[in-house]
C-alpha cells in the first residue's frame, strides 16, 4: 500500500512536473523508479524554489534600495522644492516692497512736480502783474516826464522872451544914456526928451529931475 501511495503520489507529481517543467523521466528499473523521479523532482523543484526565493529576496532588496534612494530624492525634491517656494515668496514679497516703494516715490515726485509747476505758475503771474503794474509806472512817469518837458519848453520859451525884452530895454536905455552922453541937458540948455523904463507893467520916467 505504501508502493501504491508513493506511485500515486509519484504519477501526480509526474502530471505537475509535466504541467510546470516538463515529462519526469521515468526509470524502468524495478518498482522504485517513479519514487526515485518523484524524489529528484522534488529536489530539484526545492533547488529551484530556493534559488528563485533567494533571487527574489535579492531582487526585493534591490526593490527597497530603489525606494528607498527614490523616496530620499522625493524628499530631496519636496524639500528643494520648498526652499524654491519659500525663496519665490520672499522675492515676490521683495519686488511687492520694492514696487510699492516705486509707486510710493513716482507718486511723491508727481506731487513735487505739481507743486513746483503751481509754484512756477504763480510766481511767473506774480511777475507779469508786477512788469504790467512797472508798465504802468513808467508810461505814467513818461507822460509826467513829457508833461515837465513840455512846461519847461513852456518857461524856458517864456524866459526867453522876457530876456529878449530886458536885452531890448537894456539897449533902449543905453542908446537913451549914449544920447543924454553927447548932448547933455545943461550944455546949451535944450532939453533931452523923457524915455521911460517899462517895468513890471510900471511907467518910470528916466533922467527927470537932472
Amino acid at each position: 500500500q505504501a508502493l501504491r501511495s508513493a506511485a500515486a503520489m509519484a504519477r501526480a507529481a509526474s502530471g505537475l512536473q509535466s504541467e510546470a517543467f516538463g515529462p519526469p523521466r521515468v526509470s524502468c528499473e524495478g518498482m522504485d523508479g517513479p519514487v526515485t523521479s518523484y524524489l529528484r523532482w522534488l529536489e530539484e523543484f526545492r533547488n529551484r524554489t530556493v534559488a528563485r526565493q533567494a533571487q527574489h529576496e535579492v531582487d526585493i532588496t534591490a526593490l527597497k534600495t530603489s525606494l528607498a534612494a527614490t523616496d530620499d530624492e522625493i524628499h530631496l525634491f519636496r524639500r528643494d522644492v520648498a526652499t524654491g517656494r519659500q525663496e519665490a515668496a520672499d522675492q515676490v514679497n521683495e519686488l511687492r516692497e520694492r514696487l510699492s516703494d516705486a509707486f510710493a516715490e513716482m507718486a511723491q515726485m508727481t506731487r513735487a512736480r505739481a507743486d513746483g509747476e503751481a509754484k512756477a505758475a504763480a510766481e511767473v503771474s506774480a511777475l507779469r502783474a508786477q512788469l504790467g503794474m512797472k508798465g504802468q509806472e513808467i508810461e505814467a512817469l513818461r507822460r509826467s516826464v513829457s508833461d515837465q518837458v513840455a512846461s519847461l519848453q513852456s518857461a524856458v520859451s517864456t524866459l526867453s522872451s522876457k530876456v529878449a525884452a530886458q536885452d531890448a530895454e537894456l539897449e533902449r536905455l543905453r542908446k537913451q544914456e549914449e544920447l543924454r552922453s553927447m548932448w547933455g541937458d545943461n550944455a546949451c540948455g535944450a532939453k533931452i526928451p523923457t524915455y521911460t523904463l517899462s517895468h513890471g507893467g510900471a511907467t518910470m520916467p528916466y533922467g527927470h529931475g537932472r
